[in-house]
This record gives structure tokens, C-alpha cells and sequence, in this order.
């Protein structure tokens, strides 16, 4: 994992600073199911395995990996940038 990504991941779930994860609670996302383009499609996955569907619950399911996706994310340009960077210094 690059450096940076492997830095924000360890921040964001293993935070020393903080009694809680980084992305721990409701303050950071809007708790209205109906906002997120997935709460249709989970509220049915949900109840075909006989689980709450409710609002709470869809919003925990269409949020819960969303910090740690755009870390993945950053990781993958941070990767890319390395890249471009030797490929450069290769080619010259």
C-alpha cells in the first residue's frame, strides 16, 4: 500500500488521538436513507435476509465503508503518481 494511503488507513481505524475511528458516529453523513442511490436495492437485501430495513440501518449499510473506499481510492492515484514519476525518470 503506498505510504500516504497506509497513513490516512492507520489514522482513520487506528487513531491513538481519538477514543473513536475517524469515520465513528452519525455527524458525518446525511441520515436520510432516501438520499443514498443503494437504500432501495439494500432495504430489499436486507429484508431477504430478514434484517431491519430501516432508516438507521440503511444508512449505516450505504455509508459504513465510505471513508476507507476514498483512502483506497487515494492510494491507487498515489500509486499511479509513483509510476508515471519512473516511468519518466526511465524514459530519460
Amino acid at each position: 500500500m503506498p505510504e500516504l494511503a497506509w497513513r490516512w488507513n492507520r489514522r482513520l481505524h487506528f487513531n491513538e488521538a481519538s477514543l473513536v475511528a475517524l469515520d465513528f458516529g452519525e455527524e458525518l453523513w446525511k441520515w436520510d436513507a432516501s438520499l443514498y442511490e443503494s437504500s432501495k436495492s439494500l432495504a430489499t437485501r436486507l429484508r431477504r435476509q430478514g434484517r431491519d430495513s430501516d432508516n438507521d440501518t440503511l444508512c449505516y449499510e450505504a455509508t459504513q465503508t465510505l471513508l476507507s473506499d476514498v483512502i483506497d481510492a487515494a492510494g491507487g492515484v498515489e500509486l499511479a503518481v509513483d509510476r508515471v514519476h519512473e516511468a519518466a525518470a526511465a524514459a530519460q
